[in-house]
């Protein structure tokens, strides 16, 4: 938000007075804090835009508990997901839920509409994210359409990784006479 010095809204004669110059510098000052919670305001007003309190205004309103491993980014998609949810539900609209949750050509879907089953296999790295997939199809897919979802991520290991074996006893078996 761009706003002029408040002095500028002073007539020109008292802009020259010392005492004039420094409360409108202060109050300034604390324009700029008034500015700044009124963006604040703003941006919690738009799931996209909010940040960490602004979003836990919305997940109070949709009923969603958040994982403590999740990211903002992560919750915001959540959010955003459900907040749009719209009914009827169409294939167009499973497919668009989908995609918004799991990256566009993020995930396989194998239907089987003739035997009512399909099975999804996505690449989602947090467990919470699953979680929230399997919300959705519970709540979009008619009662007689079973689904299955494999979960299938790349580990990627921070650090060095190390593997380790022991032998914690041995037993010797003699054969034949052999040992």
């Amino acid at each position: 938000m761009e706003r002029n010095n408040l002095i500028e809204y002073l007539p020109p004669y008292m802009i020259k007075f010392k005492e004039m110059q420094q409360i409108m510098s202060t109050e300034d000052k604390e324009m700029d804090v008034v500015d700044a919670s009124i963006q604040l305001l703003l941006n919690n007003a738009f799931i996209d835009d909010c940040n960490e309190d602004g979003i836990k205004v919305y997940e109070k309103l949709l009923k969603i508990t958040p994982s403590r491993t999740e990211s903002l980014e992560s919750r915001k998609a959540r959010v955003s997901l459900r907040w749009n949810d719209r009914i009827p539900y169409t294939l167009k609209i499973l497919i668009n839920r989908i995609n918004g949750l799991c990256g566009i050509n993020n995930y396989e879907l194998d239907a089987d509409w003739e035997n009512y089953y399909f099975h999804l296999i996505v690449h989602l790295e947090l467990f919470s994210e699953v979680k929230t997939l399997e919300t959705i199809l519970d709540e979009m897919l008619p009662l007689n359409i079973s689904y299955d979802i494999s979960n299938v991520i790349e580990c990627k290991p921070y650090g060095n990784t190390y593997i380790a074996g022991t032998v914690t006893s041995t037993e010797i078996i003699q054969v034949g006479g052999v040992s």
